[in-house]
């Protein structure tokens, strides 16, 4: 049996790929697909009218940015390579600590 040679990766950037800063995500997964939805919340302010020049939050807008859908599989893989960052910021987060 012969070895099969992976091929080269090659990475390039989508013309519409960009950096996005987000709040927080919502959604889940399901046997048919998992689903991320993230936004940001941005605060639309007020002035008001009882104190002249004073502002106050007049509500909060959530703005969804991006829905991304995925197998239930695909899902998955994320959430576990999300979950080993997480470990390894809290094993560095934690001996920063014990040195204080």
């Amino acid at each position: 049996m012969k070895e099969s040679k992976i091929p080269p990766i090659e990475i390039v950037k989508d013309p519409e790929y960009k950096v996005i800063y987000v709040n927080g995500v919502f959604g889940g997964v399901d046997p048919i697909e998992g689903r991320m939805i993230f936004y940001v919340d941005l605060l639309e302010p007020e002035m008001d009218e009882k104190v002249p020049g004073k502002m106050r939050v007049g509500k909060v807008v959530r703005k969804l940015l991006v829905d991304v859908r995925m197998s239930p599989n695909q899902f998955v893989s994320i959430a576990e390579w999300m979950n080993s960052h997480v470990k390894r910021l809290k094993k560095i987060t934690e001996s920063e600590k014990s040195l204080e």
